[in-house]
């Protein structure tokens, strides 16, 4: 609410709670607009919220990185005082000190162009109506892009892919976005 009160825009990306969604909230969400994202490691921040136990935090975060995947996408909060003021810096510096760069922000992590990053805001009793979905023409999906279609496969899977097998059209396969099941 708060991004929609003062800028007039609305993230398109979202996490469930505690990674908690079937087919049914998948559905809603896609409805809503939203992309679905899930996370490559937790750091438990929200655990570790002392300087007492943060460090456990970034010894998740060093483990992780040590070797650096190709690319992953980290769970802090940015609510709890350690993660703004310590866990992000040490994560941010660590990146750095092993030479992998910087950080993106997800929309950069999975192709997506900005201007599908925020959608504007309609009134607070009508969500609006998403665009319709286009074909995917690079094997990506969600934001506006279906598998529906393509030549990649017609699932959709939870890590935003097209294709046709199991890994796509089955857990986490997003209905919003193409065909699910078998």
């Amino acid at each position: 609410m708060a991004l929609r009160n003062i800028l007039g825009v609305i993230p398109t990306y979202f996490r469930p709670p505690y990674v908690d969604c079937n087919a049914a909230c998948f559905a809603n969400l896609a409805n809503l607009g939203y992309h679905v994202i899930y996370y490559d490691l937790d750091t438990f921040d929200y655990a570790n919220n002392s300087p007492a136990t943060i460090q456990n935090s970034k010894n998740y975060f060093s483990n992780y990185i040590n070797p650096m995947p190709d690319s992953g996408l980290v769970l802090s909060h940015d609510i709890h005082y350690q993660t703004v003021y310590n866990l992000t810096k040490f994560m941010l510096d660590t990146m750095a000190s092993k030479g992998y760069g910087t950080s993106v922000t997800v929309g950069t992590c999975l192709g997506d162009p900005p201007a599908n990053w925020y959608r504007q805001a309609g009134s607070t009793k009508n969500c609006g109506t998403p665009p319709p979905l286009v074909i995917s023409t690079a094997g990506n999906c969600t934001g506006g892009i279906t598998c529906q279609g393509s030549t990649f496969g017609s699932c959709c899977s939870r890590y935003n892919f097209c294709g046709s097998t199991s890994e796509y059209c089955g857990e986490g396969c997003q209905p919003g976005f193409g065909s699910c099941g078998t």
